[in-house]
């Protein structure tokens, strides 16, 4: 039988990194922040992962508050303390990349970033299409600085260094930028 590893030398192998702040904004708006649009997404992980309760008892002093929504520096805290404590399941939205996509281990032929993600799609796209009418993909959504920046405005400086010590390896890895935020 092939190993895994073999099989893999046969395929394109490729993916996309994003600045690790801006990865777990993304994360928060898309599953925990409480406002229309993201319901069902929202709703689906807090039933398989119990997340919002899991936030609240780890954050809160009050830990039978759960009427208020879960604030963001509350997620950035539990996902600090997830990083810390791999010996139990973190979350593929909020691990390091490496825990997710094993690239000590793969030999990817291409990894891009969200940052400059519409030419970095563009290239992995022309790398497997051959045809160009086969390129098509839909408009992209990078990264939104501003809305980043407004969100961590009120996230203190000690918060946002436990997260860069938390995702260290992927700051490492990827020569994400510190202080930024």
């Amino acid at each position: 039988m092939e190993k895994w590893s073999e099989k893999l030398n046969k395929y394109y192998k490729f993916a996309f990194v994003r600045h690790p702040l801006e990865r777990l904004l993304s994360t928060y708006l898309s599953k925990v922040e409480e406002r229309e649009g993201n319901t069902e997404a929202r709703k689906f992980i807090n039933k398989q992962m119990n997340l919002k309760s899991n936030i609240i008892s780890m954050t809160r002093k009050d830990k039978k508050d759960t009427a208020s929504p879960v604030t963001f520096e509350e997620f950035l805290k539990y996902a600090v303390f997830d990083n810390q404590h791999p010996e139990d399941y973190v979350d593929i939205h909020w691990c390091q990349y490496n825990d997710a996509c094993h690239f000590c281990e793969i030999d990817y032929d291409f990894i891009g970033s969200f940052e400059t993600l519409d030419d970095d799609l563009s290239y992995v796209l022309t790398q497997i299409y051959q045809n160009k009418e086969d390129r098509w993909f839909p408009e992209c959504n990078p990264s939104n600085n501003k809305i980043a920046m407004d969100y961590y405005r009120n996230i203190s400086k000690k918060l946002i260094g436990d997260v860069e010590d938390a995702y260290k390896f992927d700051f490492d890895l990827f020569g994400f930028e510190k202080g930024r935020y």
